[in-house]
């Protein structure tokens, strides 16, 4: 309960995006620059997170997209190939080595 008081957080972060936005000593360019850079990271971010949970939560087997691949890496590979394939997903058309594999992958 306590950690949603962390959603304030995001309203400050709203508030002052709102104020450096008509802010005439901040460039708008560099503003929006940065502004869809750190949209863009968390959706990437949460994606990983849901993609993982979901190969997680058929236990790692074949029918997911990390499948076989899991074994042997530690958390960390585990978070950078499911940023990995949320990245190529958000940026490229084709998914190369990773795809989804079973129909709650490919549904999200």
């Amino acid at each position: 309960l306590v950690r949603l008081f962390r959603f304030v957080r995001l309203y400050r972060m709203k508030q002052l995006s709102h104020v450096l936005q008509y802010n005439a000593r901040v460039s708008l360019l560099w503003f929006t620059m940065i502004r869809n850079f750190g949209v863009t990271l968390a959706l990437t971010h949460v994606e990983a997170c849901f993609m993982y949970f979901l190969a997680r939560l058929n236990s790692f087997d074949d029918s997911t997209w990390l499948g076989p691949a899991v074994k042997g890496m530690t958390g960390f590979e585990r978070y950078i190939t499911s940023l990995y394939l949320s990245i190529v997903t958000f940026c490229t058309v084709g998914y190369g080595d990773f795809s989804p594999a079973n129909s709650i992958e490919q549904i999200f």
